[in-house]
């Protein structure tokens, strides 16, 4: 596996973020995304909001149906904003939107309560978690909607 000079590899710096895991969240979210395309019609009005609106919250759900197999899979419970959705593999917290890898919105780059507090925790467990920045996994789409390639891990040196 070639890769770039900073590109970082999880597993090596997270050891909670194996391989496997990481490919299944990926396959979740690529295959909820391929669905919602093949339900989009967009001779009966659908449009890109509405595409948007069906593949975020069927994303959620289908992570959230995927904790009921996987122990080291949970959700990030948000008391204060709803719609915004967390989870984490094992200790270390997750969000993900749609986008370039290499450019986060800004309103990603902002650690949730949710997310500092799994953070706690895992520092409390002594499990290595991201204290520098944030991980976000990036989902990038073609012209359909569709995730062009397997959704990728995006970290953040910055401060939020």
């Amino acid at each position: 596996m070639a890769t770039e000079p900073d590109a970082i590899i999880p597993w090596q710096k997270y050891p909670e973020l194996t391989k496997e895991r990481l490919s299944l969240i990926g396959s979740v979210i690529r295959d909820t995304r391929e669905d919602v395309a093949t339900l989009h019609d967009p001779e009966s009005g659908d449009g890109p909001w509405g595409f948007g609106c069906r593949a975020y919250e069927r994303t959620c759900f289908a992570i959230e149906k995927a904790t009921e197999k996987n122990s080291w899979l949970t959700i990030l419970k948000d008391t204060e904003r709803h719609l915004r959705f967390s989870f984490a593999i094992g200790h270390v917290p997750f969000r993900f939107y749609r986008g370039d890898p290499e450019d986060p919105p800004s309103r990603f780059l902002a650690v949730s309560y949710p997310e500092l507090r799994e953070t706690q925790l895992a520092l409390d467990l002594g499990v290595v978690v991201p204290c520098d920045g944030v991980l976000r996994i990036a989902i990038e789409t073609d012209a359909t909607g569709r995730a062009s390639t397997s959704p990728g891990t995006s970290g953040s040196g910055r401060a939020p």
